[in-house]
């Protein structure tokens, strides 16, 4: 799992990423993040929780496989992983979206293959 991280953690303009519970556990790390990485586990997970419960039950299209939120100078990108696990990858501004995200649907293949 470690290496999977790593290797992200080399992507131009990825501020770090993490692996975590859907329950908001934090499983695993990397990086530099400006707040405390419990918390930002806590409150991704809630927004992965807001938006399978919107797609899911409410739209009926199934749970949310990868998700890009852009604020400011920062990106966030959560990829489920599988019914327990999430990844997220943090990023600047300058960072390409698109390669952030192909890579991360690989990285999330990767670590379900790992997990299972």
């Amino acid at each position: 799992m470690e290496k999977i991280l790593e290797d992200i953690a080399k992507l131009s303009g990825i501020q770090g990423s993490l692996l975590i519970g859907k329950d908001g556990i934090l499983i695993s790390s990397l990086g530099d993040f400006q707040n405390d990485v419990e918390f930002i586990s806590a409150c991704i997970s809630e927004v992965y929780a807001s938006a399978d419960s919107m797609t899911n039950e409410r739209f009926d299209i199934g749970h949310p496989l990868e998700m890009a939120i852009s604020a400011n100078n920062h990106n966030t990108f959560i990829f489920d992983v599988n019914e327990d696990t999430i990844l997220v990858i943090v990023s600047d501004d300058t960072v390409n979206k698109g390669f952030v995200m192909i890579q991360g649907r690989e990285s999330a293949k990767e670590l379900k293959s790992i997990l299972s």
